[in-house]
Parts: C-alpha cells; structure tokens; sequence
C-alpha cells in the first residue's frame, strides 16, 4: 500500500494541503466502516451517500487526514485535508503514480464475463511461485481499480486488475491507470446495451486495453466474438495470442471430460498430459 508523506501526496493530486506536510499515510480507504489509523480517507460522493459527511468523525477512529473536494461545504479542522477538484479524479491521479512507483507487473483482464474466474485462476497459479495482488471481488471500475493499485505493496511481483466498462471511454480511463504490461480478454456479449449502440462498440471498448501495451503480450478468447479482428487492426509489437477449445486457437483444449468432483482435458501442444482440475464447466476450463 501507498507510503506517503501528505505532502507527497497533495503533490500528486494537484491539491492544496490543509494540515502537516509530514504526515505519513499508510494505505487510503473509501469506506468509513473499514478505514484504519495511518490511512488517507477518500470521501466518494455518490447518488445516495456523501462520503464528506463523516470526514469530521473521523478523529474518534484515530485517522488523521482526508481528501476533500473543492465546493463541499464546512470542511472540518480537526483532520488534515487535502482538497482537490474532484476526489474521483485525485484518487486516480494517486493510483496512476503509484503503480509505476512498485516494481509489479500488471495484468489486466476484461470481458463481458469470465473476468472475475480468470483472475482469480491466474493470481491463483501465480501464487505458487511469486508475490501477488489482485482485484478483491469484482471491483473492477474506476473507483475499484485505483483501490486495487494503491492497496499493493512496494514488493509485489504481479498486480492482476479487472478491468470492466459500462460506458463508452471507461476502458480508456482505466488503461491509463493500470497500464497493463500483460492483458486478458476473455468473452464479449451484447451487455450494457443500453450504454453502447451494438456489440461492434462493445468489442471495439474492450480492445482499447491493448492500447498501451507496447512490449507486452495480449491473450484472448478464439470464441470472443470480433476481437481476433480488432485486435489486427492495432498494430501490436506481439502478436496475440489465442485460446480455447476451437481449432482455430493458438492454444487448443480437446478432450474435454466431465467427471463426478473435477474436470479433465488436454490442450492440443501438450498430448501427453492430460489436466485434472476440480472446476465443473466447460466455460470455465476455458478461463484456466
């Protein structure tokens, strides 16, 4: 997690400070039920709660700074404030810095569905020989996404970050965060409709987290529909890389089997292994 000094941090977030510049944080928090002594509140201010409401009770749980956004009205002396235009955007302005302030590769994994799964198999495979930070649940907007960079630690190996998008430019946003050394898409499907004129947009948006890549690998899904096509168009260093159970693969599972507690199959490089998993489902063994 962050290891700031306040002024640090004002620094970052184009803010001016209301407090000690020496103050050192250790973390921020963006729920008031969660935060912890030595940590940075961030007050959120959304539909139906306004997170500015309990900066001033902040001090009976030990927490001794705050952001807080220029406009918001009696903003409290008794806590150190850093105040901004907009909180939202410092919160992404201090993750942005921080991810290339820890030596971690990031990972970076969209879809209409399946991200949550992938990410949790491969932080899982990865676990077993490096240090590893991921998404918790699926957190995976532009309020979640900072709160995954800023809750790693300085001597994590891989930060894996999933990446969702509700409307068009999110993927935008949120690449410029993460700035993924490694991606992953995994489905797409005709969701959020109602935000993207058709499913061509929708494959167009996801595609966008290859837009920074620059060295690094991308991996998809062969069934995920229109992305092999967008993905040619962007000029990529590597050439991506394709997976599932089609023939036209890269990487091809086959002989798929549905046993009583687990799942095996074998992937068309590999013949003489064949991979027993306790996962039930043949979407699923796609994700792996």
């Amino acid at each position: 997690m962050i290891n700031y000094s306040l002024g640090k941090i004002t620094e970052i977030v184009d803010g001016q400070l209301f407090g000690d510049p020496n103050l050192l944080i250790n973390g921020i928090e963006i729920d008031n039920r969660l935060i912890k002594p030595g940590m940075l509140f961030v007050p959120i201010k959304g539909e139906r709660v306004n997170g500015h409401d309990f900066v001033c009770d902040l001090e009976k749980l030990g927490v001794q700074a705050s952001l807080w956004q220029k406009g918001e009205k009696n903003r409290p002396g008794n806590i150190n404030c850093v105040e901004v235009v907009n909180v939202e955007e410092a919160l992404n302005k201090l993750a942005k810095y921080y991810r290339h302030d820890i030596k971690a590769k990031f990972i970076g994994v969209t879809g209409s569905s399946g991200k949550t799964s992938t990410k949790d198999m491969i932080a899982s495979l990865l676990q077993t020989k490096y240090k590893v930070h991921k998404t918790l649940g699926n957190q995976n907007n532009n309020i979640g996404v900072p709160r995954t960079i800023l809750s790693a630690n300085q001597d994590d190996d891989y930060v894996i970050c999933e990446m969702g998008i509700d409307r068009i430019g999110d993927m935008d946003s949120l690449v410029e965060i993460v700035d993924p050394d490694i991606t992953i898409i995994t489905t797409i499907a005709p969701a959020h409709l109602e935000f993207f004129k058709d499913i061509d947009t929708i494959v167009s948006e996801k595609c966008k987290i290859v837009k920074q890549l620059k060295e690094g690998q991308c991996y998809y899904s062969r069934d995920a529909y229109g992305v092999k096509e967008e993905l040619s168009k962007k000029n990529l260093v590597n050439k991506p890389i394709s997976y599932g159970f089609t023939s036209e693969a890269d990487f091809q599972a086959e002989e798929y089997k549905l046993n009583k507690n687990c799942s095996s199959f074998k992937l068309k490089e590999y013949p003489h292994i064949e991979l027993e998993v306790n996962i039930l489902g043949k979407q699923l063994i796609n994700n792996l």
